[in-house]
This record gives C-alpha cells, structure tokens and sequence, in this order.
C-alpha cells in the first residue's frame, strides 16, 4: 500500500514518523502546498501506526477536509495522490480558523491586562481599551479592543470583563 501525506500549511513541514518493526525515527520534508509518499509498500500496521502518531496533532484523511473545524496540518490518502484543490481549502481554512484564534487570544489578553490594572489599583476602572497595530510594508493589522463593565456580559472562559471589539480599516 502507499501513502501520501500533503502539508496544509504556509511553512516547510518536516513530517517524523516511525514505523513498527524500524524503531529509528524517519523524517521526509514536505514544501507548502506540495505532498510526499512515505517510501515503500507499506503494510496497513504501518499506516495505522503513522495515522495515531499524527492524528492527536491534526492530521486527518483528505476526505474529512471539509468536516474539520480545527486548524489541519496534514492530510493523507492511501493508494492515491491527494486531491491537490482540497489542500488550497484546507490551507484557506486553516487562516480563517488562525485570524479567529487570534481575535479570541487578543481579547483574552486586554481582560487580562485590565483586571492585573484593576488588582494593582484596587478597581475602580470603568473600561480599557487596548490598540493593536501591524506597523510595516505590508501591515494589515489595526484593531481596537475595548473592556468596559457596562457591556455584554463575560464571554465563557475569561473572568471580570467583557472585550468588545472595534475593528478598523488598515
């Protein structure tokens, strides 16, 4: 059997894996947006044994693409190359879920900041507002969060305050 591993991100992916009767730890590089063949007729031990080392970090099968949520590092196929326009969706999807695990980081860090101010000065802050700039050639990044006791109430997982987003042209 083969088996083809395709790299779903922007960057170089070297890809480790182990086989079970090779106890040595093997490594192929995989470009962006390109894939690879793990070397050999592989048994289906093998593939089941590369699938559960890599799975836990977000490596699905190719067809699962457009069912998964998270960010997807890898996919793989089996006997077959791996359809190259579902890699292009995987790769757009993995920036949407990256610029909302930003946001959410972003606004955790401005309650963050505003309830270490209120702690130190022993409260009384009515709102925060943080600004964070992309400064350079290509900056796209210009965005306004705003922590105020007087808005929404405490998105689940933080605690004090709400961050209210104000987003602005860059």
């Amino acid at each position: 059997m083969k088996m083809y591993i395709a790299n779903c991100t922007p960057q170089v992916q070297d890809f480790h894996y182990r086989l079970p009767e090779n106890a040595k730890l093997l490594k192929q590089t995989i470009p962006l947006g390109q894939q690879i063949q793990i070397p050999g007729d592989l048994t289906q031990f093998d593939i089941d044994a590369i699938i559960e080392q890599h799975s836990r970090y977000g490596m699905v099968r190719v067809g699962e693409i457009d069912r998964t949520k998270a960010f997807i590092g890898v996919c793989y196929d089996i006997d077959r190359k791996v359809d190259m326009d579902r890699v292009r969706n995987a790769i757009e999807h993995n920036y949407e879920v990256l610029e909302e695990r930003g946001k959410i980081i972003r606004q955790e860090a401005a309650v963050a900041v505003n309830n270490s101010i209120e702690e130190q000065t022993g409260g009384g802050l009515n709102a925060l507002e943080a600004r964070i700039e992309e400064v350079g050639k290509d900056a796209t990044m210009d965005e306004t969060i705003r922590v105020t006791r007087h808005e929404d109430p405490t998105p689940k997982g933080t605690t004090g305050r709400r961050p209210s987003r104000t987003r602005r042209a860059a």
